[in-house]
């Protein structure tokens, strides 16, 4: 994993974070990640290894899928309630 310098999200994921109440979360979670506090955030990356997927923990509830569209930015392409 390489150093984060930007976090990209759709439209449609913001919209589903403010209908939801998360966006607040989301960008602590977000700006915890961006400040290399990635242990906070839970943010690892799914099974199998070496999938390209990776995700991190906005609440207990809801999880971000995300991958690196380049070696510095992450873009966020799924919102998951895995509850």
């Amino acid at each position: 994993m390489s150093i984060i310098f930007a976090i990209k999200e759709d439209e449609k994921i913001l919209t589903y974070l403010t209908a939801r109440g998360l966006l607040k979360q989301y960008e602590k979670m977000k700006y915890s990640i961006l400040s290399g506090d990635t242990k906070r955030a839970s943010f690892k990356e799914r099974q199998p290894p070496n999938s390209g997927i990776w995700q991190f923990r906005i609440n207990h509830q809801f999880r971000a899928f995300c991958f690196f569209s380049d070696s510095h930015t992450l873009v966020v392409a799924r919102i998951d309630n895995h509850q």
